[in-house]
Protein backbone atom coordinates (compact mmCIF):
# COMPACT_ATOMS: atom_id res chain seq x y z
CA UNK A 1 0.00 0.00 0.00
CA UNK A 2 1.37 3.43 -0.64
CA UNK A 3 1.10 6.28 1.77
CA UNK A 4 2.60 9.53 1.06
CA UNK A 5 2.72 12.49 3.53
CA UNK A 6 1.56 15.95 2.15
CA UNK A 7 4.56 18.69 2.40
CA UNK A 8 2.61 21.68 2.16
CA UNK A 9 -0.74 23.08 0.37
CA UNK A 10 -0.60 25.87 -2.07
CA UNK A 11 -3.48 27.89 -2.93
CA UNK A 12 -3.86 28.87 -6.99
CA UNK A 13 -6.73 30.58 -8.77
CA UNK A 14 -7.79 27.14 -10.06
CA UNK A 15 -7.97 25.51 -6.17
CA UNK A 16 -6.12 24.45 -3.41
CA UNK A 17 -2.84 21.67 -4.25
CA UNK A 18 -1.42 19.30 -1.49
CA UNK A 19 1.39 19.00 -2.76
CA UNK A 20 3.85 15.52 -2.58
CA UNK A 21 7.23 15.85 -3.96
CA UNK A 22 10.07 13.79 -5.38
CA UNK A 23 7.83 10.38 -5.10
CA UNK A 24 9.52 7.54 -6.70
CA UNK A 25 5.77 6.13 -8.07
CA UNK A 26 5.17 5.84 -11.86
CA UNK A 27 2.71 8.19 -13.71
CA UNK A 28 0.96 5.10 -14.50
CA UNK A 29 0.41 4.24 -11.04
CA UNK A 30 -0.81 7.23 -10.05
CA UNK A 31 -3.14 7.62 -13.13
CA UNK A 32 -5.00 4.87 -11.84
CA UNK A 33 -5.71 6.24 -8.19
CA UNK A 34 -9.36 7.31 -7.51
CA UNK A 35 -10.93 9.65 -4.87
CA UNK A 36 -12.09 7.50 -1.80
CA UNK A 37 -13.94 10.16 -0.94
CA UNK A 38 -13.33 9.67 3.25
CA UNK A 39 -10.88 10.88 5.73
CA UNK A 40 -9.65 8.78 8.84
CA UNK A 41 -7.69 10.02 11.62
CA UNK A 42 -4.68 8.86 13.18
CA UNK A 43 -4.44 9.95 16.65
CA UNK A 44 -1.08 8.67 17.21
CA UNK A 45 0.61 10.00 14.63
CA UNK A 46 -2.00 13.35 14.84
CA UNK A 47 -2.60 13.76 11.43
CA UNK A 48 -5.93 13.20 8.84
CA UNK A 49 -5.07 10.41 6.41
CA UNK A 50 -7.46 10.88 2.96
CA UNK A 51 -8.36 7.17 1.11
CA UNK A 52 -7.33 6.34 -2.08
CA UNK A 53 -8.55 3.74 -4.49
CA UNK A 54 -6.56 1.80 -6.61
CA UNK A 55 -7.05 -2.01 -8.48
CA UNK A 56 -5.04 -2.91 -5.61
CA UNK A 57 -6.57 -1.65 -2.51
CA UNK A 58 -5.82 1.45 -1.17
CA UNK A 59 -3.08 4.43 -0.70
CA UNK A 60 -3.26 6.98 2.00
CA UNK A 61 -2.14 10.63 1.70
CA UNK A 62 -1.24 11.86 5.49
CA UNK A 63 -2.14 15.43 6.53
CA UNK A 64 0.02 16.19 9.76
CA UNK A 65 0.36 18.89 11.17
CA UNK A 66 2.28 21.01 9.55
CA UNK A 67 -0.35 21.80 6.79
CA UNK A 68 -3.15 21.95 9.36
CA UNK A 69 -3.28 25.73 9.43
CA UNK A 70 -3.40 25.72 5.60
CA UNK A 71 -6.71 23.11 5.83
CA UNK A 72 -8.21 25.33 8.17
CA UNK A 73 -7.79 28.44 5.82
CA UNK A 74 -9.22 26.42 2.75
CA UNK A 75 -11.93 25.28 4.80
CA UNK A 76 -13.36 28.41 4.49
CA UNK A 77 -12.80 28.66 0.43
CA UNK A 78 -15.19 27.46 -2.52
CA UNK A 79 -12.12 26.56 -3.73
CA UNK A 80 -11.89 22.94 -4.49
CA UNK A 81 -8.72 20.39 -3.28
CA UNK A 82 -6.38 18.12 -5.19
CA UNK A 83 -3.47 16.45 -4.81
CA UNK A 84 -0.60 17.11 -7.00
CA UNK A 85 2.23 14.45 -7.44
CA UNK A 86 5.47 16.09 -8.56
CA UNK A 87 8.93 14.49 -9.64
CA UNK A 88 7.80 11.62 -11.00
CA UNK A 89 8.41 12.84 -14.83
CA UNK A 90 5.63 14.81 -14.69
CA UNK A 91 2.58 16.60 -12.54
CA UNK A 92 0.03 14.23 -11.92
CA UNK A 93 -3.24 15.80 -10.19
CA UNK A 94 -6.65 13.88 -8.72
CA UNK A 95 -9.53 16.28 -6.93
CA UNK A 96 -9.65 15.19 -3.83
CA UNK A 97 -13.69 14.98 -3.54
CA UNK A 98 -15.41 15.76 -0.50
CA UNK A 99 -12.27 16.72 1.03
CA UNK A 100 -13.68 19.47 3.43
CA UNK A 101 -17.04 17.63 3.74
CA UNK A 102 -15.48 15.06 5.50
CA UNK A 103 -12.86 17.46 7.27
CA UNK A 104 -15.09 19.37 9.07
CA UNK A 105 -17.44 16.46 9.83
CA UNK A 106 -14.10 15.11 11.84
CA UNK A 107 -13.19 17.65 13.26
CA UNK A 108 -16.24 18.43 14.69
CA UNK A 109 -16.51 15.16 16.05
CA UNK A 110 -12.74 15.16 17.61
CA UNK A 111 -13.44 18.60 19.51
CA UNK A 112 -13.71 17.34 23.15
CA UNK A 113 -14.20 13.85 21.82
CA UNK A 114 -11.09 11.69 24.48
CA UNK A 115 -11.91 8.81 22.37
CA UNK A 116 -9.41 10.85 19.85
CA UNK A 117 -6.53 10.75 22.47
CA UNK A 118 -6.51 14.10 24.51
CA UNK A 119 -3.24 15.19 22.06
CA UNK A 120 -4.98 14.95 19.69
CA UNK A 121 -8.14 16.70 20.57
CA UNK A 122 -5.82 19.68 22.05
CA UNK A 123 -3.72 19.86 18.78
CA UNK A 124 -7.32 19.68 16.74
CA UNK A 125 -8.70 23.02 18.82
CA UNK A 126 -5.47 24.53 18.89
CA UNK A 127 -5.61 24.77 14.83
CA UNK A 128 -9.38 24.94 13.60
CA UNK A 129 -12.45 27.16 14.71
CA UNK A 130 -15.63 27.25 13.55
Amino acid sequence: MNSWNIEKIETRDEGNFAIVNGTSVTNDTIEKLTAGEQILVDSDRQSFVYILEDDNGFAHLRFQKNVWNKIQELRLTDQPVYVEFAGSGKVSRLELTNFKEEMNTLIDNIRGNSNYGDEMVRAVEEVFVS
